[in-house]
């Protein structure tokens, strides 16, 4: 619980100050930085160690829409971490209602979404202003956190939105991240979470009508990273 309101706090520190910043000041780089400083205060107040395979995909990284399994409220921490703060998030709407919190989230480019009905021009247009910058944008396609670890099933909007676009999908996994902070719980332990970066999976071309394809392409992706991981090996679509 201590380790939970020191996060809290740091984030209301840093929302306060990118909510205060004129607005003369504000860039994407400022936001940038502070996300990797929000990042790296709740991993240090969790004591969550964070290594990464696959690291040489995120080398010159640009606009791409991160598509990650979800098993606890750690993983856009981590995820942040693991893209140097270089990352928007597609983020359930229940957030920007808190105060202050909400108007940081706006501050910093997050893109709302309401899951119980998803408005799609308010997506598009903050998934567009992300992509446009040259940032990655980070979907959860369960749409919620898996109490068990597994995989739910994907909804269409991250693959709708990189086809799209024309940018590539690079499938993440997050393992153990449910070892420091358990989904719908507030206690946590201090634990290695891995995460496994696959390579980029191209989309400029596809039709719409992929949309399927690609989810399960996707899928297949991070189910075969997570069997490799459990078993010790190496995953394959990761360059050795």
């Amino acid at each position: 619980m201590p380790a939970l309101v020191a996060g809290s706090l740091w984030t209301l520190a840093l929302a306060t100050a990118i909510t205060l910043c004129p607005r003369g000041w504000r860039s994407a780089d400022l936001t940038n930085r502070l996300l990797s400083l929000w990042s790296q205060g709740w991993l240090f107040a969790t004591g969550a160690n964070v290594v990464i395979e696959g690291a040489q995909h995120l080398h010159g990284i640009g606009a791409c829409v991160v598509v990650s399994n979800h098993q606890s409220n750690l993983d856009p921490i981590v995820l942040t971490s693991t893209f140097g703060g270089r990352i928007r998030i597609l983020t359930k709407r229940e957030l920007f209602r808190v105060p202050l919190l909400g108007s940081a989230l706006r501050t910093m480019g997050m893109v709302e979404v309401n899951r119980d009905s998803p408005d799609r021009a308010t997506i598009a247009a903050g998934a567009a202003h992300a992509l446009d910058q040259g940032l990655p944008l980070l979907v959860f396609p369960e749409g919620t956190t898996s109490r068990t670890g597994d995989l739910l099933p994907f909804k269409p909007g991250a693959f709708q939105i990189a086809i799209r676009h024309g940018v590539p999908i690079i499938p993440v996994l997050v393992t153990d991240s449910r070892e420091v902070w358990p989904a719908k719980r507030l206690k946590v332990k201090a634990a290695t979470v891995r995460v496994v970066v696959t390579a980029p999976l191209a989309t400029e071309g596809l039709a719409e009508s992929r949309v399927v394809d690609l989810s399960a392409m996707v899928r297949g992706r991070l189910e075969n990273a997570w069997r490799v991981r459990s078993e010790g090996q190496h995953p394959r679509g990761i360059a050795t």
